[in-house]
C-alpha cells in the first residue's frame, strides 16, 4: 500500500512514530516545571531545609518520567466493505464488472506506554507498560502517575501544576484536514459553488 507518500506499507507497519520522555534524545522532551529560586539571603536554617526538601521533591517528580516514557505511532486500518463506490486502484476504471471494492485505508494513531510508572490518558485511564490506546483529537496524554504524585505532593494546586506541565493535547491534523475537505466538498455540492447556484 502507498499512503501519505510512504510505499509498500503493510497494515501491521508502524509509521510516523514519535517518542515522548525525559531524555534529550526523545522526539518530544518533557521539560521541568519552572520553580523560581528564592532570593532571600536571610533564610533561617529551617527555611533552608524546606527549600532543599522542595528542590529534591521537584527533581524526584521529574525523574518519575522515563527517558522513553511512551510512543505515538500510526497504523493503517483496512476496512473490508464491499459494494463501495471508492476503489483502491485509482489508475483505471473497473472494467471487469467486479463490485467488490473497498474503502481506502484509514490511518489510526495510538499511544503506547513504555515506562515504569504508566501513562495517563484523559485523566482516567492509566496505561501500563506495552499497553496502548487509540487516540482521538482532544485526548490528553499525561506522563505522570497521579497516585505516585500524591505521595510526594499533597497540595492540590501544586499537583495540578505538575500534571499540566507534563500533559500534552493530541491533535490529529490528518483527520481534521480530511474532515475539512469533506465538508468543503459537500458545501460545494449543496451550494452550487462554481456553477452559479446560490
Amino acid at each position: 500500500l502507498t499512503f501519505l507518500g510512504l510505499n509498500n506499507l503493510l497494515p501491521s507497519d508502524r509509521f510516523n512514530e514519535y517518542v515522548l520522555g525525559r531524555s534529550a534524545k526523545a522526539d518530544i522532551t518533557a521539560q521541568k516545571l519552572d520553580i523560581p529560586a528564592t532570593t532571600n539571603t536571610n533564610q533561617t536554617e529551617q527555611q533552608k531545609q524546606q527549600e532543599e526538601k522542595k528542590r529534591k521533591s521537584h527533581d524526584y517528580i521529574h525523574a518519575m518520567i522515563s527517558n522513553r516514557h511512551c510512543r505515538m505511532y500510526c497504523l493503517l486500518n483496512l476496512p473490508n466493505k464491499p459494494n463501495n463506490s471508492i476503489i483502491q486502484n485509482n489508475n483505471a476504471n473497473n472494467t471487469n464488472g467486479n463490485n467488490n471494492t473497498q474503502h481506502p485505508p484509514e490511518m489510526e494513531v495510538f499511544v503506547e506506554d513504555t515506562s515504569g510508572n504508566g501513562t495517563l490518558i484523559n485523566g482516567t485511564t492509566l496505561l501500563r507498560k506495552n499497553e496502548r490506546r487509540k487516540l482521538h483529537t482532544g485526548d490528553v496524554i499525561c506522563l505522570l502517575n497521579p497516585k505516585l504524585l500524591y505521595k510526594k505532593i499533597r497540595n492540590g494546586n501544586e499537583r495540578k501544576r505538575y500534571m499540566q506541565q507534563y500533559s500534552y493535547v493530541f491533535v490529529n491534523l490528518y483527520e481534521q484536514e480530511r474532515h475539512w475537505n469533506y465538508n468543503y466538498s459537500s458545501s460545494q455540492s449543496l451550494c452550487g459553488v462554481g456553477g452559479g447556484g446560490g
